[in-house]
């Protein structure tokens, strides 16, 4: 875990849920903590969805902020590959 120079915390987790109608949704850090996050603070113009990896800050209210999708090249490529044997 990195500490930024506002004093929040970059983490990487995965969304649990996302509520479209509240637009609320949950993150799991690698440090099995849950972090709320809102539609405001997701910057990838994809919806959030349950089991997507992402990067994200950690305020001091443990709110998820400035979070971004990390994509999995490997994964990518192999979900290609099976589809095109199939």
């Amino acid at each position: 875990m990195i500490i930024n120079q506002l004093g929040e915390r970059e983490m990487i987790g995965k969304v649990l849920g996302f509520d479209l109608y509240n637009n609320i949704g949950t993150i799991s850090g690698e440090d099995e903590n849950r972090y709320k996050f809102t539609k405001e603070s997701w910057r990838e113009n994809t919806a959030p969805k349950k089991g997507m990896s992402v990067d994200f800050q950690c305020n001091e209210n443990n709110h998820a902020n400035d979070i971004y999708i990390i994509k999995n090249q490997l994964l990518e490529n192999t979900s290609l590959l099976l589809a095109l044997v199939a």
